[in-house]
């Protein structure tokens, strides 16, 4: 059964876990510091890349053969990936591009000499859509994510909303996925559990909510939904707030994305404390495109 905590309950927590600059173990918690989150995004982002962590940290933009061994990887994120497939990051030092064997040498074609700034340009872009579209599947993004780190989320106010619940656990059917649809995926699979949700309510009616899933078992996902007539009154940042510090709390990464046009989305990470980690451009199957709803954006956690 799902156990309900209330937000004061996890501050008090929060707080006393990250009470020294070491984040040690306080009172049976223990919170991840900035450097091994660090790690732990590095490492998830070479794996599902065929890199290395420490490419994420060089200045160059560097193209890898993205082999399907990849998938087995224990810090690749679990959206359910197919082959052949694409990404392009970059975490603001240099950037890495990784293809599938088929497309290989017409990514190198098309990124040699590229930097940093130019891996995103849309000509290039366009470039990659028409390539990959020959096998049935479309490009996403860029998506900018963002994370939590101890100290930056610790020094976040959570406003001032005393019908915030975190409820610890996979609620089941409890919330229709048609009425979040920026926090529930309308499929969900068991290799992507929900670990908390964090709602808001106001005379017995949830007018917001957010889900935290594990993408793998070190990286947490964040997704939040508000009700429209109550968004813009910080609802958002407290309901992020308190999957966050759940997610600290049970020594996971909590991260947050977002499409590049949805600016609300964006502001709530930031008035949340999250900080932007990385830039990302993945590819989906078409035909998982098209299974989805155009309720919501298409974003590959979401699955289909």
């Amino acid at each position: 059964m799902p156990a309900f905590i209330t937000v004061e309950e996890l501050n008090c927590t929060f707080q006393a876990a990250i009470s020294s600059e070491r984040y040690d173990r306080r009172e049976g918690i223990t919170i991840l510091t900035r450097a091994k989150i660090d790690d732990i995004v590095y490492e998830t982002l070479a794996a599902e890349t065929c890199s290395m962590p420490a490419h994420f940290r060089a200045g160059k933009v560097r193209i890898f053969d993205m082999q399907p061994d990849r998938l087995t990887n224990p810090f690749h994120r679990r959206f359910g990936e197919t082959d052949p497939a694409f990404k392009a990051i970059t975490t603001g030092i240099g950037g890495v591009i990784s293809a599938s064997p088929q497309w290989l040498d017409e990514v190198r074609e098309i990124y040699d000499g590229a930097e940093r700034d130019r891996i995103f340009e849309p000509a290039r872009m366009g470039r990659i859509a028409e390539l990959v579209q020959k096998s049935g599947v479309m490009i996403f993004g860029p998506y900018p994510r963002f994370i939590a780190y101890p100290e930056t989320v610790a020094s976040t106010a959570t406003p001032n909303l005393h019908a915030v619940e975190l409820i610890v656990g996979d609620p089941g059917d409890r919330f229709d996925a048609a009425d979040w649809p920026y926090a529930l995926t309308p499929n969900p699979h068991a290799s992507r559990p929900v670990k908390a949700v964090s709602i808001a309510t106001e005379g017995g009616k949830v007018i917001g909510l957010a889900t935290i899933f594990a993408d793998s078992a070190q990286m947490w996902q964040i997704g939040l939904d508000v009700v429209e007539e109550h968004r813009g009154k910080g609802l958002g940042t407290a309901l992020t707030l308190a999957l966050a510090r759940y997610a600290l709390e049970s020594d996971a990464v909590p991260y947050y994305g977002a499409t590049a046009a949805n600016i609300p989305s964006i502001r709530t990470a930031i008035s949340a404390g999250l900080k932007l980690a990385w830039m990302e451009v993945f590819s989906v199957p078409a035909e998982r495109v098209h299974l989805r709803s155009l309720s919501a954006p298409w974003d590959e956690t979401q699955g289909v």
